[in-house]
């Protein structure tokens, strides 16, 4: 199930035009994507928390980026921005270590904003000790 619908894209996070029927498939992605990185389930979260809604805007930046990097094919890798070099002939271009490309964080062949895991570390669900707490510590015995 995607964190966030159609709705909260388009009025509440007001994101850049996605096709209404391509969105459902993103933000799916873009939820698993999310299940993958973090160290705490999204599902213990309540629901109406502070930290649920930086799930949802983190949620938000990664349909954008997906969308923006060729949408399904920025899934299977197939995007043109993936593409590190073509060649035609005596013609060859190579994209290289591009300095366009910046530092971003990826996960497997898909491209995660920073805020979007900043925002997941604001919530406490990439933190090493997301946990502490919740069971008891006896110590070393």
């Amino acid at each position: 199930m995607a964190y966030i619908d159609y709705s909260y894209y388009t009025s509440t996070f007001h994101g850049t035009t996605v096709a209404e029927a391509l969105f459902a498939r993103l933000a799916e992605v873009a939820s698993d994507v999310i299940d993958s990185i973090v160290s705490r389930p999204v599902n213990m979260l309540d629901e109406s928390s502070n930290a649920f809604s930086k799930v949802k805007k983190a949620c938000a930046y990664i349909v954008e980026t997906l969308d923006a990097n060729g949408g399904i094919d920025a899934i299977t890798g197939f995007s043109a921005s993936s593409v590190s070099s073509e060649s035609l002939g005596d013609y060859s271009v190579s994209n290289g270590n591009s300095a366009g490309q910046g530092t971003g964080l990826w996960f497997g062949d898909i491209r995660i904003p920073q805020l979007a895991y900043a925002l997941l570390q604001a919530a406490g669900l990439t933190s090493r000790w997301v946990y502490a707490g919740t069971v008891i510590d006896d110590g070393f015995q």
